[in-house]
């Protein structure tokens, strides 16, 4: 079925983009999975340091360089084919794995903490490129449903990558089923990602030597100029800080919770997945659909605002699944609050500086995921309790939604009516 005949774009030219990211998803996180869970048994050591050390080093080694290069890798898919740059990003996953592989099966925890640091070099370089290319494979009415099927798939991956790191390793010699999905899983999505159509380079063959300074100068004009790309770039970069710190103190939720087994955190994750994914697909009918921009502001800061409000007050009650439904809720509500400004940011944003754009967006995220873990910090040393740190995030993140979806509505909106037509 073809695009022309209505379908949701993942046919054709977007489903080998969708499916090298969501491989690469899945194979990043049943490592984290099982790292994880090998730190919780202690069956993993390295450099002789506490497993909780280990957890936040981990974590620094994979952000570390998307605050670094992110940037930097923009403007090379800026001057170069964003395809062959995925297929090389692609390639250098495999020697990742082969790594990892490596590391697990001798049990050398140094050797593990190497490759995840290279981990997030392919990362840093791969988000600008993912993202970046996808206005050149859809035609802009069909960009809000590629972004969906984007964060969707993404998200599930993710969900998947850690339950299945995390149980591979109760079966015997699960360390080494973990090593050999992790090369699999790689070469799957190297193949995947030579199915992406390669696209010419929108700015020019050989990128200029150019500081941080000059590059941020570049981008500050065209803010300037374009003033609709500002909020979506603070409110992409939210999303990130929000989601590591939710994320973070999700597994503590049944602790909290007499009665509540560790299986319950999965069903947390659950809930989070098929929440987000709702949201992601129902983002276009609340930019095309024919309520006014108040309607639709309004509908968004209340799927946010208020199940993060019922949390803490479910968690006292110890009320499983009315919690489950606030994560559920409020997990839409940022599907529906990420999938625009994605959306936004690609449609409004020169070809030229397209990648570059987006590589400042993870760059600011990587800086904003960084300062979640010292905003829980804070929030512990105010004695603010676990369950009220849900109802601080998701309010602020109910604002920041409506004060970055607002001036980028009707640019977005437009899009999701040629969609409709």
């Amino acid at each position: 079925m073809s695009e022309d005949q209505g379908t949701v774009a993942v046919s054709g030219k977007v489903s080998a983009l969708v499916v090298t990211q969501a491989l690469s998803a899945f194979n990043n996180n049943q490592l984290r999975g099982a790292m994880l869970t090998l730190l919780g048994f202690g069956q993993l050591r390295a450099f002789g340091l506490a497993p909780e050390t280990i957890v936040a080093l981990s974590t620094l080694l994979i952000v570390t360089p998307i605050f670094l290069l992110s940037l930097p890798a923009g403007r090379l898919a800026d001057r170069r084919s964003k395809a062959l740059m995925i297929r090389a990003c692609k390639l250098v996953e495999l020697a990742v794995f082969i790594i990892v592989a490596l590391a697990l099966s001798t049990g050398n925890g140094e050797l593990l903490l190497v490759s995840l640091l290279l981990a997030g070099l392919e990362t840093a370089f791969f988000g600008p490129a993912k993202l970046g290319i996808l206005p050149e494979l859809v035609s802009p009415d069909r960009l809000i449903d590629a972004n969906a099927w984007m964060g969707a798939t993404n998200t599930l991956a993710i969900l998947a990558g850690l339950i299945t790191g995390s149980l591979l390793l109760f079966f015997p010699q699960g360390v080494l089923l973990v090593a050999a999905l992790g090369v699999l899983t790689a070469l799957l999505g190297l193949v995947a990602a030579f199915a992406i159509p390669r696209q010419k380079a929108v700015a020019g063959s050989s990128p200029p030597l150019r500081s941080l300074a000059q590059d941020l100068g570049d981008l500050r004009r065209l803010c300037h100029e374009q003033p609709v790309l500002r909020w979506p770039l603070i409110g992409r970069s939210w999303f990130w800080y929000q989601g590591a710190i939710t994320t973070s103190l999700m597994p503590l939720l049944p602790g909290a919770m007499p009665g509540q087994s560790t299986a319950y955190a999965t069903m947390i994750f659950i809930a989070t997945a098929a929440g987000f994914c709702l949201g992601a697909f129902g983002s276009r009918f609340l930019v095309g659909g024919r309520s006014g921009d108040l309607s639709a502001l309004a509908l968004l800061f209340a799927v946010i605002a208020l199940p993060a409000i019922d949390i803490p007050f479910a968690v006292q009650a110890n009320q499983p699944i009315r919690l489950l439904a606030d994560i559920f809720v409020l997990s839409a509500g940022t599907g529906l609050f990420l999938v625009p400004l994605n959306t936004v940011l690609q449609s409004e944003t020169p070809p030229a500086f397209r990648a570059r754009l987006i590589g400042t967006g993870d760059m600011v995220s990587g800086l904003a995921m960084m300062l979640s873990g010292v905003t829980i910090l804070a929030l512990e040393a105010l004695s603010v309790s676990m369950p009220f740190m849900f109802l601080i995030v998701g309010g602020l993140t109910a604002v920041v939604a409506v004060l970055t979806l607002r001036p980028a509505l009707p640019a977005v909106r437009a899009l999701g009516r040629a969609a409709q037509a």
